[in-house]
């Protein structure tokens, strides 16, 4: 019992440290105070100044208070940490882009901000674990979202028509519903395969559905496209 008057003083010690200070130089001195002594150290005469041992509840009342301790710590902690990510330069700039470009690669990420692939990765993991901001696979991509901005219904779509390729297939479906694949692939210039291969990726984003009328395959927006083809409000 006598640990819990010092879960008392931590949480006082958390509350007043600047939130730059690190949690093992926070924790050291207390944890100092609770280490053992060394035995060169140790008292001469165990059986005058050694305290008597405790008993089983009080050992695990003991243990309990120690386990409390480390808990407030770590709680405090994550906090603090939190608190912190944002303070780093390069990292809010990271954030920033996010919330201005919702559903931004990975890729894009780097290349817009001048950052190395690892450095960027490194950053997004920090602002994703500390719920910052989400992510997304669609196709070999990574994509990434503010928290809270984007629903998750609309993260696939969103994503998909940040590629330029499929942003103008979609657009033509948008802009003529039921041409057919073919007319589709002779307007932008494809191949079958690849219009098909472009129809399919905004087919499984859940942007165009295809129709079949015998063996003609026509092509129609989802109800949801023209409002996200539109341009963002500036």
């Amino acid at each position: 019992m006598r640990l819990l008057p010092l879960a008392a003083l931590l949480l006082l010690a958390f509350a007043a440290a600047p939130a730059a200070v690190d949690l093992e130089e926070q924790m050291d001195p207390l944890m100092q105070g609770l280490a053992p002594l060394p035995a060169a150290e140790a008292p001469r005469s165990p059986r005058a100044f050694d305290p008597p041992p405790l008993s089983g509840e009080a050992a695990a009342a003991s243990a309990a208070g120690g386990a409390l301790v480390l808990l407030v710590g770590f709680a405090l902690y994550s906090r603090l940490a939190r608190g912190q990510l944002l303070d780093h330069e390069r990292r809010d700039g990271v954030h920033k882009l996010v919330q201005d470009e919702p559903g931004i690669s990975l890729s894009d990420v780097a290349q817009r901000t001048g950052l190395g692939w690892g450095t960027t990765v490194y950053h997004l993991e920090r602002l994703e674990k500390g719920g910052y901001v989400t992510s997304e696979k669609t196709g070999a991509k990574r994509c990434y979202f503010p928290v809270g901005a984007v629903s998750r219904d609309a993260r696939i779509p969103l994503a998909a028509l940040r590629e330029e390729h499929l942003r103008v297939v979609a657009a033509f479906v948008c802009a003529r519903p039921g041409a057919t694949q073919g007319e589709m692939a002779q307007a932008l210039g494809l191949s079958a395969s690849a219009a098909s291969k472009q129809v399919t990726r905004l087919e499984t984003a859940g942007l165009v559905r295809r129709a079949r009328e015998w063996k003609t395959v026509r092509l129609h927006p989802a109800a949801s496209l023209a409002q996200l083809l539109a341009p963002s409000p500036t």
